[in-house]
C-alpha cells in the first residue's frame, strides 16, 4: 500500500540537529504521525492529544486498537519526546485518516479549535491562580505602566482576584484586567 506518511525513524519530531545516530532505543516498524516534547507549546500539545484520541477511536472502529502507539523517550535538549506512530500493519482506513489529518494541518495548523482554546484558557487560569497576591499586584502595576490613561488607578484589588474575577473585570471594560487576561492567554 502506498502512503504519504513518513516511515518512522528516531529523529522525527525532534530538533533539526538530532539524527538517527544519537538514538539508542528500540526500533519501531511504523509510520510517523505527530510528535510533541516537554517544551511544546499549547497548540502542539492540543493537536497531539486530539489526533491521538481521534486515531484511537478510528482504530477501535476497525478492530485494530494496537495500531496506534505512543513512543516516549528522553532527549538531551528538551527532556523527552513523544511520537504518535501508526503501525505498518494498520488497516488502510487508518492510513487514510492519518493522511487526511496531515493534509488538514498543512492548510490550517489547528486540529481542534475548541480543545486548544480550552487548554490555553485553563493554563492561563492555573498560572494566574498560582501567583501570590503580591505577585498579582506587581503584574497589575506593570500592566498599568503600559496603559497611560490608567496611571493613577490603584492596583491592590488585583491581588485578591482569581482568574474568573479577573476575566469578569476585563469583560466589564477594566483596561488593566483586559491587558492581564490578554497577556496571560497569549504568552
Amino acid at each position: 500500500m502506498q502512503t504519504t506518511l513518513t516511515p518512522w525513524r528516531p529523529g522525527l519530531g525532534m530538533s533539526a540537529w538530532d539524527d538517527e545516530s544519537n538514538y539508542i532505543g528500540s526500533r519501531v516498524d511504523g509510520y510517523f504521525v505527530y510528535a510533541m516534547n516537554r517544551d511544546s507549546d499549547s497548540l502542539t500539545r492540543s493537536n497531539f492529544d486530539c489526533i491521538a484520541r481521534d486515531l484511537r477511536k478510528e482504530a477501535e472502529k476497525h478492530g485494530a486498537p494496537d495500531c496506534i502507539e505512543e513512543h516516549e523517550f528522553g532527549h538531551w535538549a528538551c527532556g523527552w519526546v513523544k511520537q504518535l506512530i501508526l503501525a505498518s500493519n494498520a488497516p488502510e482506513a487508518l492510513f487514510r485518516a492519518a493522511e487526511a489529518i496531515h493534509a488538514d494541518l498543512e492548510d490550517y495548523p489547528v486540529y481542534n479549535e475548541d480543545h486548544w482554546s480550552e487548554l490555553e484558557y485553563n493554563e492561563a487560569a492555573d498560572f494566574w491562580d498560582s501567583f501570590r497576591p503580591r505577585d498579582k499586584v506587581q503584574e497589575a502595576a506593570h500592566a498599568r505602566e503600559q496603559i497611560h490613561w490608567c496611571a493613577k488607578k490603584p492596583v491592590w484589588v488585583y491581588g485578591r482576584l482569581d482568574w474568573c474575577g479577573l476575566c469578569d473585570r476585563a469583560d466589564k471594560g477594566d483596561a488593566i484586567a483586559r491587558h492581564l487576561v490578554d497577556t496571560f492567554l497569549h504568552s
